[in-house]
This record gives C-alpha cells, structure tokens and sequence, in this order.
C-alpha cells in the first residue's frame, strides 16, 4: 500500500476537499447535502440536523500555503481569517482541508479545521 500521496492537479484537491469535509460532517451525525453544480460563491455542501441547516464552505491546502486573501508583504493571518469569515453569512460554516505531505491513506480528521462566521 502506497504511503505517499502522488502530486494531485488543483480540480482534484477541490474535488477531494469537498469530499473529506462531507465525509466529516456525516461522521459527526449530519445529513449532507452536496452540489451538483460546483464553485458556488457562499458554500460547497449543506449540513442538516433536525431542522437546522448550515453551509459548508470548504477551503484546501495541498502545499503548505492558505489562499484566503492575497498575498502581502506584511501578511496578518488573523485578519485574513477575519476577512474570510465576514464575507460569509453567520450560517455558513468554514471548513479548513490540508492535504500537504499527508500520506493518502492516513488523511484522517487531524487534518481539518471548522469554524463558524459569527452572527451579525
């Protein structure tokens, strides 16, 4: 069994992300509704429990950098997360993927991050 992940293409890093984090939510006891049609601007799945819905906004990393906002020279992450996170309504939930130098089959739950976009 390989232990070594092969270098994946950037649709299918997005494609996997959306995935995992579908896979976490159902693990965790949620319905999950994924999109056919994708790259919607506010979220990549919904979540449902019961009568409460949340959407799932899936963001990826394969090679050790986070893309939430461009680069700067004096980059602040803290406000790029803030920035993130307010250009998503408070019911939508953001889900941090990393698959950079993760052997494929041992990409497991330590690999991501949720955080919700606080209400407004």
């Amino acid at each position: 069994m390989p232990t070594d992940a092969p270098k994946m293409s950037q649709f299918h890093v997005e494609m996997a992300t959306e995935a995992f984090a579908a896979s976490l939510f159902a693990r965790c006891g949620y319905d999950v509704s994924v999109q056919y049609d994708a790259n919607q601007p506010e979220y990549d799945l919904a979540i449902i429990r019961g009568e409460r819905v949340l959407k799932v906004s899936g963001k990826d990393n394969s090679d050790g950098a986070w893309r939430l906002v461009a680069v700067t020279e004096n980059a602040n992450y803290h406000s790029a997360i803030d920035g993130l996170l307010a250009k998503h309504k408070p019911r939508t939930v953001i889900c941090l993927v990393q698959f950079c130098e993760t052997p494929l089959m041992l990409t497991s739950a330590k690999r991501s991050v949720c955080s919700k976009a606080s209400g407004k």
